[in-house]
């Protein structure tokens, strides 16, 4: 009997964000929920891409949540750019990205009372959090019932606006004894990619 010849598997490449020391600080924090105030260059987005890439690499479902549909427009444009080497399937009218490893990536907008209605996630992004309206109730209501069922995670990012602002009562949370939350402050200065002297111009 001749031996069967087997096809050997094809190697792709996924091209990541290399995190520098302050989103590494972060992404490896065991909280289950990481609230981010930072400064507007300190690269808050990228930090969320990387971390939403790297769980759906992972075959975990994940939710991405921004103010808007401009903004959230950016974030996953790159995300499907990034991973288009592994895409299964994707969406563009539900801004859906199914990838080979199982994982899911669904991209929703703040501008409605119950974003993502039914779903389940491992990891929830909220991009530009300090910009969102009603997101205090938005979280309760709708975003932290989406990880009920596979115990997920979030990341909150986003700069401050307003000191009632649900953001900063987020940000306040994680300040204090629940080992669930956990705050951190970052500054543009901490991204060394971005030129001092520019920030101080």
């Amino acid at each position: 009997m001749q031996p069967v010849a087997r096809a050997r598997p094809t190697e792709v490449q996924v091209q990541l964000h290399r995190l520098h020391p302050g989103q590494q600080s972060i992404a490896t924090h065991p909280a289950r929920f990481r609230v981010v105030m930072c400064g507007r260059r300190f690269g808050k987005s990228a930090l969320g891409i990387r971390l939403a890439c790297d769980a759906v690499l992972a075959g975990k479902p994940v939710g991405w949540f921004a103010p808007s549909y401009k903004l959230a427009l950016e974030a996953w444009r790159e995300a499907v750019d990034r991973l288009r080497p592994i895409t299964q399937r994707v969406s563009e009218q539900d801004k859906r990205l199914e990838l080979k490893t199982g994982g899911i990536l669904e991209v929703w907008t703040l501008d409605t009372p119950d974003p993502a209605r039914g779903r389940k996630y491992a990891l929830v992004i909220i991009d530009e959090a300090g910009i969102a309206a009603n997101l205090t109730e938005i979280w309760q209501a709708a975003i932290r019932p989406t990880l009920v069922d596979l115990g997920g995670r979030a990341v909150v990012l986003g700069t401050p606006k307003g000191r009632k602002h649900g953001f900063v009562k987020m940000f306040t949370r994680g300040q204090g004894q629940d080992a669930e939350w956990q705050s951190f402050r970052a500054s543009t200065l901490d991204n060394p990619y971005i030129p001092a002297e520019e920030v101080e111009a």
